[in-house]
């Protein structure tokens, strides 16, 4: 569980960036995979292969100075310490699941209001493919809502 704290020197767009620093984020692909559905036995073919498929995300904490145009040329991967062959490499803008951490908790009591608003703007920051769950804790997580892409129900469960 992370704990977040603030000065009460930081400004709304320096405490977003800091809430979205400490977010718990679970990106995830969505596959789309089809299955045959008959009665009938499938051939199975059995392929070796090294590929890796490596998906990132690359994210700046200034929201008004956003990433793009990144190329192949912009990333190394190591394995062990060494690099490897990027043998593909496409930009896409695939859809994510983000839980949204909030501290209620009585250290930040005096930043409650600021909190909420701006996870509100980072809920409507995201774009629609986008899933948001929203999870507040004071001694204890609490799921307020589970993932969806409803902004408006993500908004009413940060009040």
């Amino acid at each position: 569980m992370a704990i977040m704290q603030t000065n009460s020197h930081l400004t709304d767009a320096k405490l977003l960036s800091v809430l979205l620093a400490s977010v718990l984020a679970i990106f995830v692909s969505y596959p789309k995979t089809c299955i045959a559905q008959t009665g009938e036995p499938t051939e199975t073919i059995r392929v070796d292969s090294d590929l890796v498929d490596l998906r990132v995300s690359v994210i700046r904490l200034n929201p008004d100075n956003p990433v793009s145009a990144l190329q192949q040329k912009d990333f190394l991967v190591l394995e062990d310490g060494r690099p490897q062959e990027i043998v593909f490499f496409a930009g896409e803008d695939a859809p994510f699941d983000l839980v949204l951490l909030l501290d209620l908790s009585g250290s930040s009591s005096d930043k409650i209001k600021l909190i909420r608003s701006s996870a509100k703007r980072f809920v409507e920051s995201t774009r629609p493919m986008d899933r948001v769950a929203i999870v507040t804790f004071t001694d204890i997580p609490e799921i307020v809502s589970p993932l969806t892409w409803d902004r408006g129900l993500l908004k009413d469960a940060i009040e």
